[in-house]
């Protein structure tokens, strides 16, 4: 059991298996690969012809299907057969109805005999009573009075509308295309295709091994490969994209599509992968026969691998284990050009360089153990030196440690002093500012005296204007209440004079009853004039009494505004000792913020100084600090050479016992 572990842990048999591996897995690798792309390449390659071949094809019978459509738009296209049409529904005559269907049947199979592949073409007339014309009429054209069909095709608006289905001899497929159109009444008109101008144009397109179906949009078979299935519903599930893989009873399958444009029909085709993996198969098969034969070459490869690696290194590890128990004789006889051989040259040197140094080792460690005594006694005196200084250097550094403590004191006072003098300078700038904007004020204060007492002054003057004219306009009043007065006695004279003049037209009898009228207008106008005057002089009354009052405001106002103006001066004269004294403090203001900034300089002058006194003395702390700090070092380097000084000796003797064990000669 341990032989078989010590083989498997070899050098030999673990490049043995690793070549071996190594190669199989190439091999097979690159056969996988070579396999995997083929058959992706040929699957993509054929997929996409495939696709091609769909479009095509489904673009040809677009072409085609288009072609009757176009054929069937031309039959209604004639002005002969419309007029014909028209007579043919206006009219009410039995015998003159059938013969315009007859030549209209006669017009429709002319349409239908240009394309030997139109079986029929069928014209419905909407109007009551009319016969469904043909251009065949030994077909059944009744078969399309279908109302499903006729909703389709009028859904169409004139649009060509296709069908597919069971409706044809024996269950057999019938293709025709319908359109709907009206001329006075809703007319459709049908062509029947015959089947196999289809199937003609789908065989021509070279799918391989595949089956091919044209399907229509209500998955109606219009065509496949395998006969019977024509007419019946597609029974797969169609390709949700131009191409997939699916299963068709139980197979795999490569299926491509191409959708016919102007009906919606679609062209499927379903091919067998199996049929296209038949190349793929040969390079699965050349794969392992290469990795049949990649075995062998393998485990030939690794064979004489472990022998030309394998042995020599074998023998080496022999030779290292007798080196590792003492025996420095050994030497190794492997004599190659190879690395195995300059491995061996180099532990041929190793061992004879080992030996000088054995020898070298057992000399030294005797001068080392010679020196070690010496090396003792010089360490106990360095360290009594340094105790002595590390002692001195500590107070040096307590000293110096105290000095910067009392420097940092004064440099935080004169941080401190700063700050105040810093604080006294802000307050002294807000004062000034303060000062300048309470001069400003009092100026502009004074300017808007300066125009008060103006504006007062003419306000003073319009209200005396006022007055007087308010004493003219009292004037006024009182002159039209005189004329108000001997209007009043205007109007009673007139009154008197009416009711005299109608005493004089009484006495006058008949004759003066003309002249009574007159009287009685003159009376009436008095007495309107009458109340007229009294409500003008209640007005001049009532504006008479407001003039009083405006007079007595006026002559009250007119001592206050005298009060106002010199009121206003006064404050003119506040305001201009205001700024007087304002601009008096800001010279002052300047004047001490110039001292502060003098003693502010002074005191940053000090601040320096401070810090640079506790630099120093900060500095000499540290120096001093560092000084003690490598005394004790050196004391306890000291101590530490004495201790590596007696271990020395130790491991020199230990060095002597080891060095014995080898064998040099």
């Amino acid at each position: 059991m341990s032989v078989n572990r010590s083989m498997f842990n070899s050098v030999g048999m673990k490049l043995f298996i690793l070549i071996f591996c190594a190669i199989l897995l190439c091999v097979l690798a690159l056969g996988w690969f070579s396999y995997s792309r083929s058959k992706r390449a040929i699957e993509t390659e054929v997929a996409e012809a495939n696709r091609i071949t769909a479009r095509q094809t489904a673009e040809k019978l677009d072409v085609v299907l288009t072609g009757y459509a176009q054929k069937l738009k031309q039959v209604v296209a004639d002005a002969d057969f419309i007029r014909m049409l028209n007579a043919f529904n206006q009219s009410g005559d039995a015998a003159e109805v059938a013969s315009l269907a007859q030549t209209l049947g006669t017009r429709l199979s002319a349409a239908a005999m240009t394309d030997l592949s139109i079986k029929q073409i069928v014209l419905i007339s909407e109007r009551e009573g009319r016969p469904v014309l043909a251009s065949d009429t030994s077909a059944d054209a009744e078969g399309f009075r279908d109302p499903a069909v006729s909703q389709r095709v009028r859904d169409g608006h004139g649009k060509p509308v296709w069908f597919a289905d069971a409706g044809g001899p024996g269950g057999s497929i019938r293709v025709y295309v319908g359109m709907a159109y009206e001329m006075n009444v809703m007319h459709e008109l049908y062509m029947e295709i015959d089947p196999y101008a289809i199937e003609k144009r789908v065989q021509s397109t070279d799918f391989g091994d595949g089956r091919i179906y044209v399907v229509a949009p209500d998955l109606t078979i219009v065509y496949a490969t395998e006969s019977g299935l024509a007419g019946k519903p597609y029974p797969y599930d169609l390709p949700e994209y131009d191409s997939a893989i699916t299963r068709i009873d139980g197979q795999a399958m490569l299926s491509v599509q191409g959708v016919v444009e102007s009906n919606g029909w679609q062209i499927v085709s379903h091919i067998p992968l199996a049929s296209l993996m038949e190349n793929v198969r040969a390079i699965r098969d050349i794969t392992l026969l290469m990795s049949v034969a990649a075995v062998a070459a393998a485990g030939l490869i690794g064979f004489i691998v472990m022998r030309m690696i394998g042995r020599p290194l074998g023998e080496l590890k022999a030779l290292m284990t007798e080196g590792k128990k003492g025996n420095l004789t050994v030497r190794s006889t492997i004599r190659r050009k190879d690395e195995i051989g300059q491995v061996a040259d180099s532990f041929n040197w190793m061992m004879e360089e080992i030996t000088a140094l054995v020898q070298s080792a057992n000399q030294s460690a005797q001068a080392v153990l010679e020196t070690s005594a010496a090396l003792t006694q010089a360490a106990r005196q360095t360290a009594d030196a340094a105790g002595t200084i590390a002692a001195a250097t500590g107070d040096i550094a307590s000293g110096a440690a105290s000095l910067a403590s009392a420097s940092e004191q004064g440099a935080d006072i004169a941080d401190e002093i700063g700050a105040q003098v810093q604080t006294v300078v802000a307050s002294n700038e807000e004062m000034k500012k303060a000062a300048s904007e309470a001069e400003e004020a009092g100026a502009a204060g004074s300017g808007h005296m300066t125009a008060l007492i103006g504006n007062t002054n003419r306000m003073e003057a319009m209200t005396r204007s006022m007055a007087e004219k308010v004493g003219r306009l009292a004037d006024s009043a009182g002159l039209i209440r005189n004329i108000l007065e001997m209007l009043i006695r205007m109007n009673a004279q007139t009154n008197i004079l009416s009711l005299n003049a109608g005493i004089e037209a009484a006495r006058a009898g008949s004759a003066g009853k003309g002249f009574m009228v007159v009287a009685d207008e003159i009376r009436r106008l008095a007495e309107q004039s009458r109340q007229s005057i009294a409500v003008a002089g209640e007005i001049i009354g009532t504006i008479q009494h407001e003039i009083r009052e405006t007079v007595k405001a006026l002559s009250e106002a007119h001592p206050v505004f005298r009060e106002q103006i010199e009121a206003v001066k006064e404050a003119h004269r506040l305001f201009h000792a205001v700024q007087t004294n304002m601009n008096a403090f800001l010279g002052r203001l300047e004047a001490a913020t110039a001292s502060i900034r003098r003693l502010e300089q002074v005191q940053s002058a000090m601040a320096g100084t401070m810090s640079e006194v506790s630099s120093v003395a900060q500095q000499a702390a540290a120096v001093s600090g560092d000084v003690a700090s490598l005394s004790r070092e050196q004391l306890g380097v000291s101590a530490g050479l004495v201790e590596l000084s007696n271990r020395l000796e130790s491991v020199s003797d230990q060095l002597k016992a080891s060095l014995s064990r080898f064998t040099v000669s």
